[in-house]
Order: C-alpha cells, then sequence, then structure tokens
C-alpha cells in the first residue's frame, strides 16, 4: 500500500463525515504497516483523528495548525498522519520534541475550552530514538530549541506555540 492510498483511504473513511470508522482506520493502518515490511520502506505511519462535540471552525483551526507545526499532515476531516507524505524531512518520530509536546498542548485545549472529545485514535507503528554516545535523534530541547514545521494552515502562531513550549515548566 502506497502512502497516497493510505492517505485516500483515510480521507474516506476517518473523517467525521464518514463516520469516523475507527476499526476500519486500524485496519488502514495495519495494512499501511505490512506493506512498508514488504517493501522495506524506512518511514512508519502515525495517524491520530480526533472528534471534538461542538468545535467550531475558529477552534478547529488552530488545532490543525499547531499539529503541523508539530510535523502531523492533515489528511482530511480530523485525521493527521505523520510523516509528511513526500518528505524526507522527517526520518525518525521525535517524542520529546514533537509528539509529546503535541498532546500536551490539545489536552490543555481540551481542559480550558470544556469541549468533550468524543472520539480519538492515535495508531503508532513508530518508535523514537536517540543515543548521545553515537549523536543520533533528539534529545528533549528547550522551546525556543524545538524545530518546527511550516504548517499549511497559519492560526496558531509560531510565536504563541513557542512561548508556550517555553513556559512549560516543572512543578518542583
Amino acid at each position: 500500500m502506497t502512502a497516497e492510498t493510505r492517505r485516500k483511504l483515510i480521507q474516506v473513511h476517518g473523517s467525521r463525515r464518514s463516520g469516523f470508522n475507527l476499526p476500519l482506520m486500524r485496519l488502514i493502518n495495519l495494512a499501511a504497516v505490512a506493506s512498508q515490511v514488504l517493501t522495506g520502506e524506512k518511514s512508519m505511519p502515525v495517524v491520530v483523528t480526533l472528534d471534538i462535540q461542538s468545535a467550531e471552525p475558529q477552534e478547529r483551526n488552530p488545532i490543525q495548525s499547531f499539529l503541523e507545526h508539530f510535523g502531523r499532515e492533515n489528511l482530511g476531516g480530523s485525521s493527521y498522519g505523520q510523516p509528511r507524505l513526500g518528505t524526507n524531512g522527517q526520518p525518525i518520530e521525535d517524542w520529546f520534541n514533537h509528539t509529546v509536546p503535541a498532546f500536551m498542548l490539545f489536552r490543555t485545549y481540551l481542559t480550558s475550552s470544556g469541549r468533550r472529545l468524543t472520539k480519538c485514535t492515535s495508531d503508532y507503528q513508530s518508535s523514537t530514538e536517540h543515543s548521545s554516545n553515537v549523536d543520533f535523534g533528539n534529545p528533549p530541547l528547550g522551546g525556543a530549541d524545538i524545530p518546527l514545521y511550516a504548517p499549511t494552515n497559519p492560526a496558531f502562531g509560531e510565536n504563541n506555540l513557542r512561548q508556550w513550549l517555553i513556559g512549560t515548566n516543572h512543578p518542583y
């Protein structure tokens, strides 16, 4: 299964308009992983699907924007994938600097907005890697140093995102 085929299947079966078919989404991801193992592809799919009750476009746009800043690609509706299709700029999944902060910010949005998360899947067939002994992967970086990606939707400004990252501190 090519990345483009996976994207099209997710667009059709993973959007809010299609009824958000979670078992089918997992089957699509499993088929994508099997295909990648058989063909020797390097990147593994990461797909996150979200459904937020009563969220208006002015709320959804910043969510799309900050997820794109952290390297996710909108696959249609409320489905996001990583790595971005057709890119080589994301060789490994960076959990310290992209995945965890993206979920922290999404959680903060939910708890402060009062919106109800009605459905969410996070399907990862990946790992994050870092070794300072061989200078591989990325260690946890400060908010000012995390590499961000250019979003297609600029509704969540990079400066606001960096300020949030810098302001996230350990409480002790």
